[in-house]
């Protein structure tokens, strides 16, 4: 399972919102993908999904697609892997030069 290495590049795309406490339900888009995320207890997005804290949230066209926090994680569809949502997420910190 490569939901750690998922979960370190979320991260990197939302470096700029570290610490996230205090923030709320931040949203942000990857590619095709919605990921949210909030740290300060679960809230409700606009779409009534409920966001765990600290948990990265991954949707496309609406659809919960995957969960991914520090203790694991799972996929939810059967259109995707967690090699491909890391190869996509890994090409958009590049496209947007947000490698560090």
């Amino acid at each position: 399972m490569k939901i750690p290495e998922l979960f370190a590049v979320l991260a990197e795309h939302f470096m700029e919102y570290a610490p996230l406490t205090g923030k709320g339900l931040v949203s942000k888009q990857i590619g095709d993908y919605i990921v949210k995320i909030t740290a300060d207890g679960k809230t409700k997005d606009k779409d009534g999904w409920e966001i765990e804290p600290f948990t990265f949230h991954i949707f496309k066209n609406g659809w919960l697609v995957a969960v991914v926090s520090p203790k694991g994680g799972e996929v939810m569809v059967n259109f995707t892997t967690e090699e491909y949502l890391i190869e996509t997420f890994k090409a958009e910190l590049v496209k947007n030069g947000e490698v560090r």
